[in-house]
Formats: structure tokens, sequence, C-alpha cells
């Protein structure tokens, strides 16, 4: 069976015909769903139930034509005719107009500017038109059968209208350090759920005087957007709240804030108590930009341990990366996957900040367990994308447990595969910078207590106060190569804070440009919550301590972003 489409070669134009009500007709039903008509045949169908129509279907000079009267009373049109033009309107189901001029084989839709070219014949006394281009617009899909010279049409779903973004203000004026509040009131004409919004410009307060714009737009779930909406906001040169003061008593997490009026350096450091897990942990970064095929870093290891990779794609082919899970013994090796997090291709900065937010939001649910045979090798980052084009990087956090030995390898392959061919790749080369081996201690679990109502900061990952971790790499051979974790990439640090006063934690980068995440009790959050964090003069807020409150924050220096930080406590 031959199905031709009417938007193939040979096309069919639909033509009908316009007469009184003929007995044995459909009544119309504009939600009908299917109509199957024959050529030759004055029965059709709509919906299975029969029905008889003036004239029957039939081939005119190469074209199909088909009664207006049934078309008519199938769908719900209503179709008026105007005597001394010769012009047929027809009111469309969707509220748009089609008019038909039968003396001068032209056709015009409401919603499209120019004109159609048409047929018009008289059949048996009846008017037949040509209105392919009807159906298209009513939302029908039209097939034709040659072999049974059966025309099928089928109703489609409606075509998806896109939401309408929309937001009110109170008023239009305020202070700095006013709360704004946005009531949105967006809609979508078809019913569908709005399932995204994108703000631009919106600030909970504003602490400059002057004219913001704000624009919202949003996406329906069916994957249409909005026109942009936009309000201008007036501030005013009164004052209520700097910045600081405002979001210290307005929380926001992760909220970029103007720290430069506070002598961050001067400021006294706390004491902590530190204790570490005993797992081991890979650091694969080096080379960080991989100019061939090759094994990054490899390792045997046993019992708990974490693993991170970073790289970027540095030649000029697609390529991929996978962490494989190798068991060289002569026994089975069970491999848990506690945790994980992964991100990717994209930039250096944007998969360190999104590998850790996905690592510290894990769903303990999604962990697995595997069974490697002897000689069985497994990839881990089976939901990580590939490939990586070039210029793009790729971040992963793995925490494993193995009850045997296993070999952890991070590879870069283009066409080859990963297991089959792992036994030619060879190991790519260190570099002088960056790091990679196998460190120790990968997890610090840091004690703090605020017991002075002053500002006062907390440093991390600096090489003095908050000491880096120090490894080896054995992928050389014989030859050793000791290294350390500048940085303190993938360290998770779990930090406890008590405090006798109400205090509020800020993140301030100090090596530089920094986008990361932190958490407290398993939910993430973004630091900053948006862009990037660029001088020493930016904080984001962690969060807020009550007096006599104990909480748990986790945090991950971030691949691709520069470290220390400092976190800074200041009471209020």
């Amino acid at each position: 069976m031959i199905v031709v489409k009417k938007w193939l070669s040979r096309v069919f134009i639909m033509v009908f015909v316009l007469c009184l009500v003929y007995p044995g007709m459909a009544r119309a039903n504009p939600d009908a769903g299917s109509v199957i008509m024959t050529l030759g045949q004055t029965k059709y169908y709509v919906d299975e139930k029969a029905h008889i129509m003036p004239v029957a279907p039939t081939v005119h000079e190469g074209v199909t034509l088909v009664p207006l009267r049934a078309i008519s009373d199938i769908f719900g049109l209503r179709a008026t005719w105007e005597q001394y033009t010769g012009v047929i309107n027809l009111k469309l189901e969707d509220g748009h107009t089609m008019r038909i001029d039968t003396r001068n084989n032209k056709a015009y839709h409401s919603a499209t500017p120019g004109a159609f070219d048409v047929t018009t014949i008289i059949q048996d006394g009846n008017t037949l038109v040509p209105l392919r281009f009807l159906a298209q617009n009513m939302n029908y899909q039209v097939d034709y059968n040659t072999n049974s010279k059966e025309i099928r049409i089928k109703k489609l779903p409606p075509p998806n209208q896109p939401p309408v973004a929309m937001f009110k203000l109170s008023r239009e004026t305020y202070a700095q350090g006013e709360t704004i509040e946005y009531e949105d009131t967006s809609y979508d004409p078809d019913g569908d759920e709005i399932i995204e919004r994108k703000w631009e410009g919106r600030e909970n307060a504003y602490f400059a005087p002057g004219e913001y714009q704000v624009s919202l737009t949003v996406k329906d779930s069916r994957g249409a957007w909005s026109e942009p909406f936009v309000r201008n906001i007036k501030i005013t040169e009164e004052e209520l709240m700097d910045q600081l003061t405002y979001y210290l008593h307005n929380p926001v997490l992760g909220k970029n804030i103007d720290v430069s009026g506070i002598p961050v350096l001067s400021l006294n450091t706390l004491n902590r108590v530190v204790t570490q897990t005993r797992e081991s942990f890979l650091l694969s970064d080096n080379p960080e930009t991989f100019k061939r095929d090759g094994i990054l870093y490899k390792d045997e290891v046993v019992g708990d341990n974490r693993i991170l990779y970073h790289h970027a794609n540095g030649t000029n082919q697609d390529k991929s990366v996978y962490l494989l899970a190798i068991n060289n013994g002569s026994e089975p090796a069970t491999v848990q996957v506690k945790r994980h997090g992964v991100a990717g291709p994209a930039d250096p900065m944007g998969v360190g900040r999104l590998a850790a937010y996905n690592f510290l939001g894990f769903d303990p649910s999604r962990a697995y367990t595997l069974e490697l045979q002897p000689g069985e090798k497994v990839i881990l980052n089976k939901d990580a994308k590939n490939p990586l084009r070039p210029g793009q990087t790729v971040h992963g956090i793995f925490d494993v447990h193995s009850d045997n030995p296993v070999t952890f390898a991070v590879v870069a392959v283009g066409k080859q595969d990963p297991i089959n061919d792992y036994d030619e790749l060879i190991m790519l080369p260190r570099e002088e910078t960056h790091t990679r081996g196998t460190f120790q201690l990968p997890s610090r679990n840091m004690t703090v207590r605020v017991t002075d109502n002053q500002p006062s900061r907390l440093i991390i990952a600096d090489g003095k106060d908050d000491t880096f971790l120090y490894g080896k790499d054995l992928t050389s051979g014989r030859n050793v190569v000791y290294t350390r974790n500048v940085g303190n990439y993938g360290v998770v640090y779990s930090i406890t804070i008590e405090s006798r006063y109400r205090v509020g934690l800020l993140l301030n980068p100090r090596g530089g440009t920094f986008a990361g995440a932190g958490s407290w009790d398993g939910e993430p959050f973004y630091i900053p919550e948006s862009g990037i964090m660029k001088t020493k003069e930016e904080a984001a807020l962690l969060g807020i301590i009550e007096p006599g409150e104990r909480k748990v924050l986790q945090f991950i220096p971030p691949g691709g972003s520069y470290l220390p930080v400092n976190i800074l406590v200041i009471p209020f």
C-alpha cells in the first residue's frame, strides 16, 4: 500500500460543493477526529459513521475534488455566497476567514497576505472550489491511498499559542533598600502549564538611585516562549538600607553582595577543630587540556575512594571522556557508586560549578552497585554527555567503594571503544601545570564556634591555615612523582558552625574568579546564585546562623575556579 501525503509532489487539492443540505450528510462537528472519503463514491465516514454527500469526490485535470457542503457540515464551517461577485466566504474554526473568488480563480486567507491561485468548476449544478490550504489552516492532515483511492482526513492537535508574560508592581518608584514585590500574572492562552521563567534585571531591592529595567519571558509545557514583558522601576535618593544589611535581614542563598567596605584580611581568623576521613582520592586534571587520545590517569585502589576528573578537549575533533572501573584481579569485585555529580561539556567554570551542585545534592536512591568479574571493564559515567566538541570541558566527582582492588581509569577517546580498545591506549604524559595523583584524607570535618560579637573569617584551601593534600603519581613506572593538590579541589568540607550571636555567613573569593556550590542538610545552592564572582570585593551569602543554633555547611572547591576562599562571619 502506497500512501502519498498532501505535501508530496502529487498534491491533492480538496474541493467542496456549495449546495443545500443534502439528506444523510453529517451534522456540523468541529471535533470530528477522522474522515474517510473515496473517489467516485458519495458515501463517506466521520469517525467510522457513514454519511452521504450530494456528489462524489472526483479528479478533474489532475486535481482531486471534494464537496464543500460535506466538509462544511463535518467541520462546522460557515459558508456564504456573494451572488453578484461570485465570491464564497468561509468562516474557519480558528476564527479566521477565507474568500474564494470563483470568477478570477483566486483565494484569500485573513491570516496570510496576498492571494492563492485556485480552480473553480460547476458540476451538476454544484459549485466546486479548491481548498487544500483550508485543510491545512483547519489543522488537518490529508493522506491519499492510491490502491483504495481513499482520502483520509485526520484532525491534528491545535497549534500551540505562545504564552503571555506579564507581571505587576505595587508602584513604580521605590527607595534604596526597599523591598520590591513582583506579582507574576503570566498566562497561557491554551491553558498549558508555564514551566520556566526568565527574569532579566530583577532584584529584590536596589541600592543606587536611577531607573532600572526588568523583563520577564515565560515558557509553556510545549516549548513555546513568550515575548518579553518589560517594566521600568525608579529608585530615589532616599536610602533605607545598604545592600549587606538588607540581605542579612532578607537572606537569599548565594546572593552576590558588595563587601568592599569590609577589611577582610584584617579580620580575626576563627579557630577550628579538624578531623579527616581515611579514604583515598584519585585526581585527574593533568593534562587538563588533552591533545590526543589516551589514558589521562589511573590507579588501583580498594575500599572507600573519591575520583575527580576535569578535562578539556584540546584537539580539533570531537572526543569523549570516560571513567572506567577495571577488575584486573582473579576474584570478582563489587563496586558501589555511592554518590556522584557530573557536568558538561561546557566551559571550565560552568562544569565545575554544576558538578559540585549535582554531587552535593545527590539523591541517595540513585546509588547503585556493580559486580565486576575478573578482567571485566565497565563505564561509570554513563550519564555524562559525550562527545566534547573542541574546546569544551567535562567534570565529574564520584564516591565509590570496592571490596577488592579495582583500577579506576579516566580515558579520552575519539572513535575507539573505551572498553574493547582500552589496552591499546597509551598513558598520556604529565604537564608542568595542574595536578594528577592519588591522595589521602579527601574529606574534612571542621567545627567552628563563634564566641565574639565581631566580624571574623574562616580560611579555606590556602595551604597554610588549611593545608593542601599531598599525594603521588605512579603512572610513570618507577619514577614516582610526588605532588600536592593546590586548592584542595574535590575535598568535601563539612563545616559545623555554632554561634552565641546571630551571624551571617558569606563566601569571599581570594584567589580569583569563582563559581561553585554549597549545601545545607543536603539541599544544594549555587555560589553565587547566578553568574560568577570576579573580584575580592564580592561575596556570596551562605546563610544565617541564629544564636545557639548549630548548622552544617558542605562545600567543595569547584574545578575551574580559583582558591583560596574566606568564609566571612558577620554579626548583626
